[in-house]
Order: structure tokens, then C-alpha cells, then sequence
């Protein structure tokens, strides 16, 4: 039993682990959906009583400069600035990945969504937007 324990701890660190990422841009990107991930839990689910809790904020980092999208969140739930640094910690890293793996986008410009609250949520689609720097 020892010995096939052995053998099994052995294969652990010589092989990938099936499923998970295999090279270095694998573990990367990974570790980016991580960070959003993150983020996304930060934010919830954006609930609001009133318009006025609701912003959007840039988020990522395409190759040729500008956000891939925007988050919506609420400032009821959500305190902005913890946001902002974990956001700003994801477009560095996001940043820093286009460089080392070369990565090209569209160039399209992303413009931000106008928010609003629905039904106790908020969401994009409405008139009176607020962003992350008002």
C-alpha cells in the first residue's frame, strides 16, 4: 500500500493535473478568470432601491488600449473602492498578459452601458448612467 502511494504522489508532480491547465498560458488565463471570478462575488447581485445606487466600471485590458467590457454593480452592496483596487489588480495582470503572449483584440471601442435599477437589480440598458469615477 506504501509503495502504490508513493507512486501515486509521484505521477502527481510529474503530471498535469487532468483538466486543469497545462502550459504557462493556460495557468495565466486561469489565474485571470480567477481574479474575475473574485470580482464578480464582489459584486453580487448588484441589488438597488433606487437608480442612484447603480455605476458601471471598465473592466480588463484590451491589447491595443481600452476596457473588453463593463460591470455592473451597486454602491448598496458593493464598497467602490475595495472594487476599484481589485479591478484595477485584474486589468494590470490582464495588462501585463497581452505583452508576454503578444495577444491582439479588435480595437473596437467598448462605450459604457447606461444602468439602471429594474426590479430590485440593477442593470444596463436605461437612461441616467453613472460610472465608477462619478
Amino acid at each position: 500500500m506504501k509503495i502504490l502511494i508513493a507512486c501515486l504522489l509521484m505521477l502527481g508532480f510529474s503530471a498535469p493535473l487532468a483538466g486543469g491547465p497545462q502550459t504557462p498560458e493556460e495557468r495565466d488565463r486561469a489565474d485571470l478568470r480567477f481574479l474575475e471570478a473574485k470580482i464578480d462575488r464582489l459584486i453580487g447581485t448588484a441589488s438597488c432601491e433606487q437608480e442612484g445606487e447603480c455605476r458601471s466600471v471598465a473592466f480588463g485590458a484590451k491589447p491595443c488600449g481600452g476596457p473588453w467590457k463593463y460591470k455592473i454593480y451597486s454602491t448598496r452592496g458593493t464598497d467602490a473602492s475595495t472594487l476599484k483596487r481589485e479591478i484595477d489588480a485584474y486589468k494590470t495582470q490582464n495588462d501585463a498578459l497581452n505583452k508576454k503572449y503578444g495577444l491582439r483584440s479588435d480595437c473596437s471601442f467598448v462605450s459604457p452601458p447606461v444602468v439602471a435599477c429594474r426590479d430590485g437589480v440593477c442593470v444596463a440598458g436605461a437612461t441616467g448612467a453613472k460610472s465608477l469615477a462619478e
